[in-house]
């Protein structure tokens, strides 16, 4: 494992590079954690998913998170910026071929604007948990974990994992997405430049989203379109139902390997 800083804009952004003695070769693997997440927080899903693929794969802090450097405040186009970053980051570890990613909810909505942004860079995106529109169930959502945080473990819990970051990251987090000001944000337009393959991952019982991300979604893009709609399930399908989650995950890089030949 390689692991390392990238100085990008005014942050700097830790990464690790799993089996890094492929990443010249097939489409490297990229995953972007949640809006509170971490690479600590993916716990061992990208290296199970990753056992029997020879491929390298990346996982990073974004920034404000993690071992990354802080963020006070989430500007408008903070997501944006963030597609930004992850082309520069993959520029700087010279991979010249296309990326894979998995995104998880703040993350998979990062996935499919870099998607939509360098849809030359980009060979397949898996979506599991994103927004694409602010839904009431989000807004809630969103209430629901400002509460844990003030008067629950929600604050501890995430201690564990961002360290010095973790006050900066809950309230950059929560002060943009429970801002009235940012009801109306979508992306709707922006996806229509998505060419390639998309994979959306949603759990039933997911208090941040619904199905109707999935038909948005499908509705949008240019690319083609798989799902997997998960009874008895929450906001974490990879970690709530993990063995599901890595052989459907596997089977559409394979169909999507077919179909490109």
């Amino acid at each position: 494992m390689q692991t390392g800083y990238f100085p990008c804009d005014s942050h700097s952004i830790y990464f690790e590079i799993h089996q890094g003695e492929f990443l010249s070769s097939n489409e490297p693997v990229v995953f972007l954690h949640e809006g509170l997440g971490s690479v600590d927080q993916w716990k061992s899903f990208p290296h199970r998913l990753m056992a029997s693929e020879k491929a390298a794969y990346l996982i990073y802090d974004r920034p404000g998170y993690g071992k990354s450097s802080p963020v006070k405040q989430r500007e408008a186009d903070y997501l944006h910026r963030e597609a930004d970053y992850l082309m520069e980051l993959a520029k700087e570890l010279s991979i010249d071929t296309k990326l894979r990613i998995f995104g998880h909810s703040d993350g998979a909505t990062l996935a499919l604007l870099f998607a939509a942004r360098y849809p030359q860079a980009c060979e397949s995106i898996v979506i599991e948990a994103p927004h694409v529109i602010l839904e009431d169930i989000t807004i809630r959502g969103v209430q629901m974990a400002i509460d844990e945080w003030e008067n629950g473990s929600l604050r501890k819990r995430m201690k564990k994992y961002h360290g010095n970051n973790t006050d900066s990251m809950f309230s950059s987090w929560a002060s943009f997405w429970s801002n009235p000001q940012h009801y109306s944000w979508n992306m709707l337009e922006e996806m229509k430049t998505i060419t390639c393959p998309v994979f959306f991952i949603q759990g039933e019982h997911d208090h941040f989203g619904s199905f109707q991300q999935g038909r948005l979604i499908q509705e949008s893009i240019a690319g083609s379109y798989a799902e997997l709609l998960l009874d008895d399930c929450g906001h974490i399908p990879h970690l709530e139902q993990q063995e599901i989650t890595v052989s459907e995950v596997k089977k559409f890089w394979q169909k999507s390997r077919f179909e490109k030949h």
